[in-house]
């Protein structure tokens, strides 16, 4: 799953549900739960989730709760990297997954978290080099440069 999809869906929070029933594809009320959830990674229906920083995967079941216990840090949503072992995402969630997937036989697959947490931020700025040193610490599997990336967007 490209990972942006549910950050590009707190775009949609402007809109009445009624108006992006047809540019979604989805129900009233799916759009509502969207829209309803205060963090800007949007969780829907049927997403695999994982306990953070580390746990089991598990399927997204009550919106709400699940919006409650990612916002407190201790579930994060994962993204799919294609493999005939990766957990499948159902619901809505596998309709977005499924844009994105593409299955292949010698792959196991696998999930890396979606969104992270990251700790012992700290930068120092050289003014004579005009040069910035950024340091982090992120969970294991997860990508320096799209985090940068988002940072520097």
């Amino acid at each position: 799953m490209i990972i942006s999809q549910p950050l590009e869906l707190e775009n949609e929070s402007e809109f009445k549900p009624t108006e992006l029933t047809n540019i979604l594809k989805l129900e009233i009320k799916d759009i509502e739960n969207i829209q309803h959830q205060a963090q800007p990674f949007k969780l829907l229906h049927g997403d695999v989730l994982s306990h953070y920083p580390h746990g089991r995967l598990f399927l997204c079941e009550d919106i709400h709760s699940e919006a409650d216990r990612f916002v407190s840090r201790s579930i994060s949503p994962t993204g799919l990297l294609s493999g005939q072992k990766a957990t499948q995402a159902t619901s809505i969630a596998k309709i977005y997954e499924d844009m994105f997937d593409t299955p292949t036989d010698k792959l196991n697959g696998a999930r890396r978290y979606a969104w992270i947490f990251p700790t012992d931020i700290s930068s120092t700025y050289n003014e004579d080099k005009k040069h910035l040193e950024l340091e982090f610490i992120l969970p294991k599997g997860s990508y320096a440069t799209e985090f940068v990336w988002h940072i520097c967007r």
